[in-house]
């Protein structure tokens, strides 16, 4: 019974991650539990087969596939560790770039002038960087090309928009959240360099759409 209780998780722990948007404790609380009772009904699956099959042929599919659901979650953890760790590392090689660029320059210069220097420091590190990247628009059965230029794009990851302005806008938040959209890029950084410390003056988006999109595929 607990068995059968245990399966209203596995949409349950959709719910959370594409319709909610709850944070990462609650989906994987409810993904990992979900996962119990597929667990068991492979593992009894292999067992019945092994008896009807003979101990051999049997023996080496309990071994193979008895615990493919945990393993199937253990792969899945890693992968997605490992995705979030590179992330993770690209966005703070490309702030710790910026605030060198910005304690060098100090505030008050022109966007341009950030972006080519920030660039610069990228590409001085190894890291593969697209400047003033134009994004099409897909509307209907239209494509409009040119109708966004993002200022900076990293290692094909991390959409990067300057600003040099007083105070960062809603506008200016929206702005870099339909980059992330047009360009299928996971994460977007938005640095405000008319500020005293650098610090105050990050903003950190996340492209919800492209996990909605990829669960769609």
């Amino acid at each position: 019974m607990i068995f059968k209780l245990l399966l209203l998780l596995v949409p349950l722990s959709l719910v959370l991650e594409y319709v909610v948007h709850a944070g990462p404790l609650w989906i994987f609380a409810t993904a990992v539990l979900a996962i119990v009772p597929l667990a068991e009904w492979i593992r009894k699956s292999t067992e019945h087969l092994a008896e009807r099959l003979g101990s051999a042929i049997g023996g080496l599919l309990n071994v193979t596939f008895g615990n493919m659901a945990e393993l199937i979650l253990a792969l899945f953890v890693l992968y997605e560790g490992h995705a979030n760790v590179v992330k993770g590392q690209i966005t703070g090689a490309i702030i710790a770039a910026a605030m060198r660029v910005h304690t060098a320059l100090g505030p008050g210069l022109l966007e341009s002038v950030y972006c080519t220097c920030l660039k610069h420091e990228l590409t001085k590190q190894g890291l593969k960087v697209e400047s003033e990247v134009w994004l099409p628009v897909q509307y209907d059965t239209l494509k409009i090309d040119g109708a966004y230029r993002a200022d900076l794009i990293v290692e094909d990851v991390v959409v990067v928009e300057l600003k040099a302005v007083e105070a960062v806008l809603q506008l200016h938040k929206a702005q870099l959240l339909s980059y992330l959209i047009l360009s299928g890029k996971p994460v977007g950084l938005l640095l405000n360099f008319n500020v005293v410390h650098l610090r105050d003056g990050i903003t950190r988006l996340i492209n919800k759409r492209r996990k909605a999109a990829g669960a769609a595929n």
